[in-house]
């Protein structure tokens, strides 16, 4: 039977648990370790006043604690709603007042640049409690909820958000594996795990899309740190064995220009 929410793919996750899923720099994360995260996430929010249906806003750069709030707003039936890091305050405050957060998580880069009457959190509340609680969260189990509000680039005008299903996300999963050919029973517990390095900020549906996968597959996704760097790229293509890569032309212009490229 096919996974029917993005909480079933966090479970179905667990036949990879002692694998790395997630590497930013020193920081390397099992599936194991991330579904835990989530867990502790989604408690967060619950803390915080999120409930099912609320909108949680996430405005910050890539990295594992990003996915652990994106998951753990979805296992029990609030809304994600990934912010784009480059926006103007302006671009900002209309986006919150188009979804109406009920909590807005950031980084201090961009919290700044919320409007004053947005609930503002950073990462480390959220994610700092324990495991274990004796209040434990229903799992959203309807495949038509919504699941994330994604905005489009606002070339004529303010970004509009674009609501997408629990249903919408696991369809276009399921696509991709079967493209594949990466459907769960058409591989073995010992698959070879590839390796993404993601050059997408993940309020790109791209990115978002590159995450879940190797959920199903038992893949291994690599954030970058900070600006794009191509000698940084070269080096961890070498290091972290990197078999795809997801970018624009100009990062793959910068690569092929790169001097230390012809001796990689």
């Amino acid at each position: 039977d096919r996974v029917s929410t993005l909480d079933a793919v966090l479970t179905a996750s667990q036949r990879w648990a002692d694998r790395e899923y997630l590497i930013q720099g020193d920081r390397r994360v099992t599936f194991r370790d991330h579904e835990r995260a989530v867990r502790r996430a989604a408690r967060g929010l619950w803390r915080a006043g999120v409930r099912p249906g609320d909108r949680v806003g996430l405005f910050a750069a890539n990295s594992p604690d990003w996915v652990a709030v994106f998951h753990g707003a979805l296992t029990f039936g609030a809304v994600a709603a990934p912010l784009n890091g480059w926006w103007s305050a302006d671009d900002a405050r209309q986006a919150c007042e188009l979804i109406s957060p009920a909590l807005v998580v950031a980084d201090e880069r961009r919290a700044p640049k919320l409007p004053s009457t947005v609930p503002v959190a950073d990462f480390a509340d959220i994610i700092s409690g324990p495991v274990d609680s004796t209040q434990e969260l229903s799992a959203v189990t309807d495949e038509h909820a919504p699941a994330i509000i994604l905005f489009t680039a606002g070339t004529t005008g303010y970004p509009k958000g674009a609501m997408l299903s629990h249903r919408a996300l696991i369809a276009n999963l399921q696509t991709l594996l079967v493209v594949s050919r990466k459907l769960p029973d058409q591989i073995p517990d010992d698959i070879e795990p590839s390796v993404t390095l993601v050059g997408l900020p993940l309020f790109h549906i791209g990115a978002i899309q590159l995450l879940l996968v190797p959920m199903m597959t038992g893949s291994k996704v690599v954030f970058l740190e900070g600006r794009f760097d191509a000698g940084v790229f070269l080096r961890l293509v070498e290091s972290e064995g990197v078999t795809m890569f997801s970018g624009v032309p100009t990062m793959m212009e910068r690569i092929l220009r790169h001097p230390e490229l012809e001796d990689r």
